[in-house]
């Protein structure tokens, strides 16, 4: 993850449904077209929801994908997963997650 998003914020997310692929673009500031950036000690993540919902990509388990850099328009590089090639699972169904009552 730190290699290609060492000095963002987040990224802007692309989806082309032809090649099922979402492209990641690192951003350095945040913009109105990008997604936060989450940090972990094991890594990171990036939830694009609203882009999930659209093309109806939610999974019912957090997956997992091999992300690789791809150029695209001759220069423009962006970290791209194939949506249809998972190579693990976070965690149990989301349907089955629910938040804690805090007193």
């Amino acid at each position: 993850m730190e290699q290609w998003f060492e000095d963002a914020e987040g990224a802007e997310i692309y989806f082309d449904e032809e090649e099922r692929r979402l492209g990641l673009k690192p951003v350095e500031e945040s913009t109105d077209d990008s997604y936060s950036l989450s940090r972990s000690n094991s890594g990171g993540s990036i939830v694009p929801m609203s882009i999930l919902k659209r093309y109806d990509l939610v999974p019912e388990i957090t997956q997992k994908y091999e992300p690789e850099i791809e150029k695209i328009n001759g220069d423009t590089e962006l970290i791209t997963i194939s949506v249809e090639d998972p190579v693990g699972t976070y965690g149990s169904p989301a349907e089955t997650k629910t938040k804690k009552n805090r007193t």
